[in-house]
């Protein structure tokens, strides 16, 4: 299951900016300047999982689907800042 949500977040970054189209999984993991923001763009793609799925029935206020979606931009960017 984790797996699916590691290969969702490393499509989402090698389809999202071009320069990433020849990188390996195995950078993005294996690399200490990367792997926290990449662990943390992979737990988004999980808690939006739980949230489509039903999994989480009621979102608190605080940490809604706006705010989830922005974070989740957030990330992407600093990750493809952290890399170039």
């Amino acid at each position: 299951m984790v797996y699916g949500h590691i290969e969702e977040a490393f499509t989402a970054i090698t389809q999202k900016y071009s320069h990433f189209e020849d990188a390996k999984l195995e950078m993005f993991i294996e690399s200490p300047r990367v792997r926290t923001m990449f662990a943390r763009v992979v737990t988004m793609c999980i808690r939006i999982s739980d949230v489509l799925s039903g999994w989480i029935e009621k979102i608190p206020r605080s940490y809604g689907l706006t705010l989830h979606a922005e974070t989740y931009k957030q990330q992407l960017n600093l990750l493809s800042s952290l890399i170039d």
